[in-house]
């Protein structure tokens, strides 16, 4: 920090891929209506904090708002945790705010800025229409609304923080958006960091295939139909984030497939060729990534569920889950701005070729194979 008050240099303390991050100290501050919003007008908000519970009558608007600012003074929370905040609670507070000319209601930290609010929207994808509802985001403090934000219901708070930590995103962005725009985001700093120009649109297109290639690359992942009955003695072998270490072992990138050069390997079934001479962006993405999940399985698997640190590891081993599970389906998506359906194809090509092997390796050793699905195995022996 200069003399003068300006922010010259930032030196973080903690490195993003630490293994055992400080938790942050946050106080958090729960709001919620004693109702669904869209069943039945609410007319009580239930408010949860460290210290204790209270019940606040939602009429009469103005000391709602009252009583509602003074508590933000008082406990001073970095967290609000709303049910319909986005859609219902903050909309209801700052229309009423401005109704009863109460202007002094300001749920930020920072005095100067105001609510931020944005549309609501809508997408297509998977063959399905996703609706994302309205937002409010805060200064000085976070909100999250866990009905408005994809993914907390699988991986909460603590994911939510692994997430942001990793992908670089703020918080309350990365709460509402799908583990895509996170692994984007990653894959641009990537791209930047290694001065690769961004394209604002995808415009790579698929190259021509003929109908026979077309049906021997398009198959996705192998599936191998159980054997009907009841079977005893049983053992399932699961290949860990399978896709994503294809992706970085083999060097699947878009700009690595089908390159000349002396040093391309043959992918199999797919007629193609991949360069390993020189990392791709996908890989140098997922690295790091991936090796931070595989250490904090390798955690959970020498804590007992009772211990006080499993559900956070566990909630943030799930959260880089979804960002490597959403990085392959990527590489296919058409509005990917880093993806190529050829090396989709060749992740799945590679997935196919190492279920195979690993069928016949346990074969020599004595097991029968029951059941292969994608990245897995059922054998069982005497």
């Amino acid at each position: 920090m200069a003399g003068n008050g300006r922010l010259h240099t930032i030196h973080p303390l903690e490195s993003r891929w630490a293994l055992e991050p400080t938790p942050p100290p946050l106080r958090t501050l729960i709001i919620a209506p004693n109702c669904d919003p869209a069943h039945a007008p609410p007319t009580h908000l239930h408010i949860r904090h460290a210290r204790g519970d209270h019940c606040l009558p939602i009429r009469p608007y103005r000391l709602l708002l009252i009583q509602l600012q003074a508590m933000l003074r008082r406990y001073d929370p970095d967290i609000l945790l709303t049910g319909w905040g986005d859609t219902w609670l903050f909309p209801l507070l700052l229309e009423a705010a401005q109704a009863e000319g109460f202007h002094d209601f300001n749920p930020n930290r920072d005095p100067s800025r105001r609510v931020l609010r944005r549309d609501a929207n809508s997408y297509f994808t998977y063959g399905q229409v996703v609706y994302r509802g309205a937002q409010a985001h805060l200064f000085g403090r976070w909100h999250i609304d866990q009905r408005n934000a994809m993914m907390f219901g699988d991986y909460g708070l603590d994911g939510v923080l692994e997430q942001a930590r990793v992908t670089g995103l703020p918080v309350q962005e990365v709460a509402r958006k799908s583990p895509g725009a996170g692994i984007t985001a990653m894959q641009m700093q990537t791209a930047l960091r290694e001065g690769v120009l961004v394209p604002y649109q995808k415009q790579q297109t698929e190259g021509f295939k003929s109908a026979r290639d077309l049906i021997r690359a398009d198959r996705g992942g192998l599936v191998y139909q159980p054997t009907v009955g009841l079977h005893h003695g049983v053992a399932e072998i699961d290949f860990v984030s399978m896709y994503p270490s294809i992706m970085v072992h083999f060097n699947v990138s878009p700009e690595t497939i089908g390159v000349p050069g002396e040093h391309r390997r043959a992918i199999p079934e797919l007629g193609l060729s991949i360069d390993p001479s020189r990392e791709g962006l996908v890989p140098q993405t997922l690295r790091p990534l991936l090796a931070r999940r595989i250490a904090i399985k390798q955690q959970l698997a020498g804590l007992n569920r009772r211990d006080c640190r499993y559900a956070a590891l566990k909630a943030r081993a799930d959260a880089l889950k979804w960002l490597l599970v959403v990085c392959f389906g990527y590489l296919g998506y058409k509005n990917a701005r880093f993806g190529r359906i050829e090396s989709h194809e060749a992740v799945t090509a590679y997935g196919r070729e190492a279920l195979l092997r690993a069928k016949e390796a346990a074969e020599d050793l004595g097991y029968t194979v029951l059941h292969m699905y994608v990245d897995g195995l059922w054998v069982q022996r005497p």
